[in-house]
């Protein structure tokens, strides 16, 4: 495990965390530094794989199926089968399991018909599978998008959300032709590219591409996104807690716990219908974390946890084993 990024570098993810396009002019005001200084860091993360900005495509506004699948696999066959989940596009994410199940999968289809005809089906077909369990998402809470490093001061963070919201405030009138899928694409591959990038890669006149990236931006398709390695983060434990709350609470209590920074907030199906993701600083924390929760939400009854080992892919982008980026990408466009 490599060791945990500087402050200097932590406060710059966690700013591009806050508005992810907002230029090194602007930042460097923010943060007290120089634009040509934070650029020079920005390259130096992307290039060791170490922190990156990707557009995910909005499952609420496509009407997307969204589910958490447990894998419970042979040994013999988990390095083949992880390999194969990594490969999937409708696989959005792949954990290593340290529990139960060997495998916890994010996917996601344009339809439930279109998951359960797809990589559902495949699962079944796949030898050294024991057993699959899938729980489709409800109501996606909280995003992995909303985490924060909290590196940064409450002044910082106010500038930064303003930047973010003049940058990418969301119109709901605005809709997305076709074409709109390559610029789509290159957010997901560079969510801070630039109009003269896209110009160049799509053979279009600057003002052209700067409207059309515009649009984009502004459309509810997409939502911004920036990741970091985990182990390099100062919070190397991932965890998850399985709990079962009654339907009416699921609302009020995802507001409270959003305020303890979680990963990740879901209801779902199944016999535990509510999902709960946080990145820890250590393992003597998952007792704690779980008080807060209790704390938050009197009525909510954790059924179980688990300690996730490490990602194999996340958000599309395939990891290495410390969860620095590999550079690829492999995931649905979403359009």
């Amino acid at each position: 495990m490599r060791p945990v990024l500087s402050e200097q570098y932590l406060e710059l993810v966690n700013a591009l965390q806050i508005a992810p396009r907002a230029s090194w002019i602007r930042l460097a005001d923010i943060l007290g530094s120089k634009p040509v200084t934070l650029s020079r860091r920005w390259e130096e993360l992307r290039a060791r794989g170490q922190a990156w900005v990707t557009a995910m495509t909005s499952g609420a506004v496509r009407n997307s199926a969204i589910a958490f699948v447990e894998v419970d696999c042979a040994m013999s066959q988990q390095e083949k089968l992880g390999r194969k989940f990594v490969s999937t596009p409708a696989i959005a994410s792949v954990e290593r399991l340290t529990q139960g199940p060997n495998f916890g999968l994010t996917v996601v289809a344009d339809s439930l018909e279109a998951m359960t005809m797809g990589p559902l089906d495949s699962f079944a077909e796949s030898p050294g599978i024991n057993s699959v369990q899938t729980s489709a998402c409800i109501a996606m809470h909280h995003g992995a998008h909303r985490w924060r490093l909290e590196h940064l001061d409450k002044g910082q963070i106010e500038a930064l959300k303003t930047i973010n919201t003049e940058m990418t405030e969301t119109d709901p009138s605005i809709t997305l032709d076709p074409a709109a899928s390559q610029i789509v694409r290159m957010l997901q591959l560079d969510g801070r590219c630039s109009a003269a990038d896209i110009a160049r890669e799509l053979n279009l006149s600057p003002a052209t591409a700067r409207r059309r990236l515009d649009k984009v931006l502004h459309s509810e398709v997409i939502a911004l996104r920036t990741e970091i390695a985990q182990s390099q983060s100062g919070w190397p434990v991932n965890v998850q807690w399985f709990a079962r709350l009654p339907a009416s609470e699921h609302s009020t209590a995802a507001a409270r716990l959003a305020e303890l920074n979680p990963r990740m907030i879901a209801s779902c199906t199944g016999q535990s219908n509510i999902l709960i993701t946080f990145w820890l600083r250590s393992l003597h924390d998952v007792l704690t974390v779980e008080q807060r929760i209790e704390k938050a939400v009197p009525a909510i009854n954790i059924d179980h946890s688990a300690v996730l080992i490490n990602g194999l892919k996340r958000q599309g982008w395939v990891l290495n084993s410390d969860g620095t980026t590999t550079g690829e990408f492999i995931a649905d466009t979403g359009q």
